[in-house]
């Protein structure tokens, strides 16, 4: 169990418990990781410690959590840039953008996120596997699934399926790959 407490200063969370395992972050391709979302001050230290220099958050939340979020990485030096994926994303164009910051990923080392890093940050990965990296679409699924993409958002996983297989097949896209 968590306790934490607040900074008055900057918002972040301190984890008071020191049995706490870092945030697993896993690497995706060169300059790009996947995980969790940063809950305390010693997840923005390890995203500091890997390089990070930017935050991708596809998490839709409100405007204090993401003052907090946006002041504890500033003062780790992280630029924050949050595009809200919903679970029905061909309706909003979201996925498209946040994957498009991630081909054109320009800002150094970038690190993507939902809740959970699972089913919202599954999708982007499994895009960007198959449209900028050439990944086949079970490949890239099945990627997804290994790191817990829940089959059962159905919304997400038809827009996988049908935006995956609008790209493949063409060459990666320029930018990555």
């Amino acid at each position: 169990m968590r306790i934490a407490l607040s900074l008055a200063t900057m918002g972040c969370l301190l984890c008071a418990s020191a049995a706490r395992a870092e945030m697993a972050i896993a690497q995706v391709s060169p300059g790009i990781y996947r995980g969790p979302a940063p809950e305390c001050a010693d997840d923005y230290r390890q995203l500091s410690r890997l390089g990070i220099k930017t935050v991708l958050d596809l998490r839709s939340f409100r405007r204090r959590q993401r003052e907090r979020e946006c002041a504890c990485l500033k003062s780790h030096g992280i630029t924050f840039l949050n595009v809200p994926v919903s679970f029905r994303p061909q309706r909003d164009g979201s996925a498209e953008r946040a994957l498009r910051i991630l081909r054109d990923a320009e800002r150094g080392p970038i690190y993507i996120h939902c809740e959970y890093g699972r089913d919202r940050s599954g999708l982007i990965i499994g895009l960007f596997r198959v449209r900028c990296e050439g990944w086949s679409l079970r490949a890239a699924y099945c990627e997804m699934r290994r790191f817990g993409f829940n089959s059962r958002l159905r919304g997400l996983e038809r827009y996988f399926w049908e935006c995956a297989r609008r790209g493949a097949g063409r060459a990666p896209l320029s930018g990555r790959g």
